[in-house]
Order: structure tokens, then C-alpha cells, then sequence
């Protein structure tokens, strides 16, 4: 395979991934913090979003302010600003566009829908309906572009690319969205709001990743930092887990790469390592390292896994 169609495949899986979780964050942080009876939540909210969202400078370049309705037209609709929901969007649809012929007709032609329907979204109704229904909206059509690359191509070289950039781009948003929730819980701390405002906190993360029924089955009404840690971090078989994503990451490595012992210092050996590492851990592991700063590591390292994936597979 060329390395320009690997990397737009990667691209692909990368922006549609990213623009799932943009959705989930956005909805459940706006609609479910909106209503606790704290104050300054409206400013706790949208500087969360700012940070998932990592557009705080190019947010502040425009405005002096934060805006409810400003920014949540910047965060997700803003065709200017390039991180926003709909730049996402038209990133992935641009790296299909160059390559159709190496995806499924259904794939882009429910890609091309999703980013006409995004260009197309009236900036009045938005203002009128606020975020959730076009994040319900995004939410949907990610989940079936999902579907589509999981059943209408072959599962070889060409949906391992596409795999490849939704594990690692699904691992960054997980760090990304633990990092900003442990930011907000840390301001709850310093206002003294109390642990049924911080539980919330918690369970806001559970639900922007479609994990807070599994809670609930796994630890009743329980909810505290170490059953979200097992769920989010260190759960091998839930799809929107840390470990989960490794592990995803090193098969799809591994199957392109065609071996199980990779040689250290390929991307396939960091990958295996990292993947190991995540596996091996447990609670009493975290607890004794400072969360944010495990998080930031693993970030890190993520970060770092997909510069050498680029370097391997794209820069030739």
C-alpha cells in the first residue's frame, strides 16, 4: 500500500474518532454540570470545554470573554477555527475524498452526508436548540461510520490503517478527558463544594464514554475514583477503556508489521510495551503516583507512539 493512502486512512479514523468524543463531552459536561447549584459553574463549564477541546489561545485570540453562545458556536460549528467539531469533519471527508477508491462506496458517501449535513447546519437553529441535538446528531453518524468500516471493507491492511488511527486517537481522548475532569474536581476542591459535587464530576466521565451503565452493573450506586480508575483505565474488555485501546493498538501493529516479536526500537516494540504496561497495572499502582501526572505520561507516550507510526509508515 502507498504510504499516502496508509496515512489518509489513519487521518480518517483519527478526525472521525476525535469528533465523537468533541459530541460526548460537550453534551454531557454542558447538560449535566449546567444544573448544579454551585457557583460560577457556567465559567467551570465552558473553561472545561476550552481545555478538552485544547482551543483556549485560538478561542482567546477572537474573544475577550467567555460566552455561553459564543463559545459553543467556536467549539462546535466555527468553520474558521480548526478544532472544532466541524473541522474535524472536514478533515476526515478531505483524506477520503483523495483516496475513494481504497474505501467502501457506503463508507464515503455516509462521511460525505455526515460533513454536508455538519456544513449545512443552520447557525440559527443552533442558537435556538443550543449543542445537544447537534451533538446527538454527531454522535449518531459516528457511530454508523463505525459501523460501516467494521462491515463493508475486508478486515486487512486497509481497515488496520483506520483501526490504527481510532485506537490511538480513542487513547489520547481518554487522557485528554480524565486530565480535564481531575482539573475541574481540583477547583471543586479549593471551592469546597464537597464529594457529591466531585462524585458528579465522576460520573459525568463515565458517561461521556458509555461506561456509566457498566458502573452501575459492576459496582451498583457506588461510585468513587477507584472503580472509575478500573472502568476507564485498566477494564481489558470495555471498548472505551485505556488498557482496551493499548491493546487494540498493538494487535492492529502486530498484524502489519506480521509477527508477534517485534524488534525493540520499532514502533511495534513500543507499542507492545506500552500495551503491557497499561495491561499489568492495578489500583494500588496509581494510588501510589499522582494521577494527573500518570495520565500526562501516557499521553505522552501516546503522543510519541503515533510520531514514530508517521515516521514508519508515512515518511518515505
Amino acid at each position: 500500500m502507498l504510504s499516502r493512502i496508509a496515512e489518509s486512512l489513519f487521518w480518517i479514523g483519527r478526525y472521525i474518532e476525535r469528533t465523537e468524543n468533541m459530541a460526548r463531552y460537550a453534551d454531557v459536561q454542558y447538560y449535566t454540570t449546567m444544573d448544579i447549584p454551585i457557583p460560577g459553574r457556567k465559567q467551570m463549564v465552558m473553561e472545561s470545554i476550552l481545555s478538552m477541546y485544547d482551543c483556549e489561545e485560538e478561542y482567546f485570540q477572537r474573544y475577550t470573554t467567555l460566552s455561553e453562545k459564543k463559545l459553543f458556536y467556536f467549539a462546535a460549528l466555527d468553520q474558521s477555527n480548526p478544532m472544532s467539531m466541524f473541522s474535524a469533519v472536514a478533515f476526515a471527508r478531505e483524506n477520503a475524498r483523495g483516496i475513494r477508491e481504497s474505501v467502501s462506496i457506503e463508507l464515503w458517501e455516509n462521511l460525505n452526508k455526515f460533513y454536508h449535513s455538519v456544513k449545512d447546519y443552520s447557525p440559527e437553529n443552533f442558537q435556538k436548540k443550543g449543542i445537544h441535538e447537534l451533538t446527538k446528531h454527531v454522535i449518531e453518524y459516528c457511530s454508523l461510520l463505525h459501523g460501516f468500516i467494521d462491515n463493508s471493507l475486508p478486515h486487512g491492511i486497509t481497515w488496520s490503517f483506520l483501526k490504527i488511527g481510532i485506537h490511538l486517537e480513542r487513547t489520547t481522548q481518554i487522557c485528554r478527558m480524565f486530565m480535564t475532569k481531575l482539573e475541574d474536581i481540583r477547583k471543586i476542591r479549593e471551592a469546597g463544594m464537597g464529594e457529591v459535587i466531585e462524585r458528579l464530576m465522576l460520573r459525568n466521565l463515565l458517561q461521556s464514554n458509555s461506561a456509566l451503565d457498566l458502573s452501575r452493573r459492576t459496582y451498583k450506586w457506588m461510585l468513587d475514583m477507584d472503580n472509575v480508575l478500573d472502568i476507564m483505565i485498566l477494564h481489558q474488555e470495555f471498548p472505551r477503556s485505556l488498557c482496551f485501546n493499548l491493546l487494540q493498538l498493538r494487535h492492529h501493529l502486530f498484524q502489519l508489521a506480521g509477527t508477534n516479536s517485534p524488534r525493540r526500537g520499532t514502533v511495534e516494540f513500543d507499542a507492545g510495551r506500552l500495551a503491557s504496561y497499561a495491561r499489568y497495572l492495578n489500583i494500588e499502582d496509581m494510588q501510589q503516583m499522582h494521577l494527573y501526572d500518570f495520565l500526562f505520561e501516557m499521553l505522552d507516550k501516546t503522543q510519541a507512539l503515533g510520531t514514530k507510526l508517521e515516521q514508519t509508515y508515512f515518511e518515505h
